[in-house]
């Protein structure tokens, strides 16, 4: 009997378990769509601080399409720690050369270096005629080097 309630207890947990699906590659320029909505997307881009931050267990970092701040950008929160696929917590008077991000091999990555992450993509319709949507990548991770 404890076998067969054990067995149906894995079974139940295994039901309950989703495979993520493969994340859709992007642009930062496009991303910001209702076609991507809480979906997993892989971007490339130019990780920066922003003009202010709150570090808590995760941060908000900005992804520019360009390097030297150019472009679009999208924020994108990160874990905060010295793991992998983490951003080691700045001080508190932080510079963009304070950004320190180590990939999903444990490299470590400097502000202005292409990056690729992947994540969820919220996207929220806010109703404001001046900036009609807000879009953040979620639960960033997956962070790997881009050579240019």
């Amino acid at each position: 009997m404890k076998f067969v309630l054990s067995l149906l207890m894995v079974l139940v947990v295994a039901s309950a378990c989703e495979s993520t699906p493969p994340a859709v590659a992007v642009t930062i320029d496009t991303v910001c769509s209702e076609e991507y909505k809480d979906k997993q997307v892989l971007l490339e881009g130019y990780p920066y601080f922003p003009s202010s931050i709150m570090v808590t267990d995760t941060i908000l970092i900005e992804l520019y399409e360009s390097p030297n701040l150019q472009g679009d950008y999208i924020p994108v929160s990160l874990k905060v720690g010295t793991g992998s696929n983490q951003v080691v917590e700045p001080p508190d008077d932080y510079a963009d050369d304070d950004l320190l991000i180590r990939t999903n091999s444990n490299q470590e990555i400097r502000a202005g270096n292409k990056i690729s992450v992947e994540g969820r993509l919220l996207y929220n319709a806010t109703g404001n005629e001046a900036n009609p949507v807000s879009c953040i990548i979620f639960d960033g991770g997956n962070i790997a080097d881009v050579a240019d």
